[in-house]
């Protein structure tokens, strides 16, 4: 199960909202989906759009687990319950196979490891990416095609301004 797994932060984002009700008496519930249950699918890029102004996205697979949690607020008994919700299924996949897929900041923390070191952005580059194949199986084996991307691009992402710096 993921660390995070049982707190309304982490893994279980506001953006992740599912459901909820706000009674008269001010108690609320809401209900979170994890966050690699996506309900909508992702949008295509339009194309004739120059690339200094489009969004920064990454497309990300859906439905791959359906783990809810319900947040109880009871205002007068100051006391916020968090529960599984109703049926809910457990976590479909291990902690490593969600830091496989989602691991912005474990990627921050390798960049910054590197950076302090004084490596040319190339070699950051490299450092990580010979860490990925070594470490995480993310070598080019057709099944991690995803991992490989997010991964990559979660990479990008770190190292924008320095890989920016460096090229001026």
């Amino acid at each position: 199960m993921h660390p995070n797994a049982h707190s309304p932060r982490g893994a279980f984002i506001e953006g992740s909202l599912y459901n909820y009700k706000n009674h008269t008496n001010g108690n609320s519930w809401k209900t979170f989906a994890y966050r690699f249950t996506k309900h909508n699918p992702s949008s295509m890029r339009k194309e004739g759009i120059p690339d200094e102004k489009r969004r920064k996205t990454k497309i990300c697979p859906a439905n791959l687990c359906f783990m809810k949690i319900k947040v109880s607020r009871f205002i007068t008994k100051k006391k916020v319950y968090i529960e599984r919700y109703q049926d809910s299924p457990d976590h479909t996949h291990t902690i490593e196979e969600s830091e496989k897929l989602k691991r912005s900041q474990f990627v921050r923390n390798l960049v910054e490891q590197e950076a302090i070191k004084n490596y040319l952005p190339p070699a950051i580059v490299n450092a990580i990416k010979e860490y990925a194949i070594e470490k995480l199986d993310l070598s080019s084996k057709k099944g991690n095609a995803v991992q490989k991307s997010t991964f990559i691009e979660t990479l990008k992402a770190s190292l924008g301004s320095i890989l920016n710096a460096e090229e001026q």
